[in-house]
């Protein structure tokens, strides 16, 4: 599953990124690297960029470069999760 097909609220593991090595560069300096956790922040009117938090980090990304961060879902979004289940969600998602 891609970046660009979750909806706003949703969390998700990035699993891998796939983008020429100025794009990698770009993403690595905000902390979007394989393993991070993401949460969608929200999406423009015709969902073209999104609003996405890794950490305390809020970035705006392209669809056409969320297109190419390849990431595992995590069905429940970790602020809703006592930090408990965070961390049982978040072990989850490596699986």
């Amino acid at each position: 599953m891609k970046l660009n097909q979750l909806e706003k609220g949703q969390s998700a593991i990035v699993v891998i990124v796939e983008a020429n090595k100025e794009l990698k560069n770009r993403f690595n300096s905000f902390g979007l690297v394989k393993g991070a956790q993401i949460y969608i922040e929200g999406h423009s009117l015709a969902k073209k960029t999104l609003e996405v938090r890794i950490n305390n980090t809020r970035i705006a990304l392209r669809a056409s470069e969320a297109e190419k961060i390849a990431i595992k879902p995590i069905l429940e979004t970790m602020d809703k999760a006592s930090p408990q289940e965070a961390t049982n969600l978040e072990s989850n998602a490596y699986d």
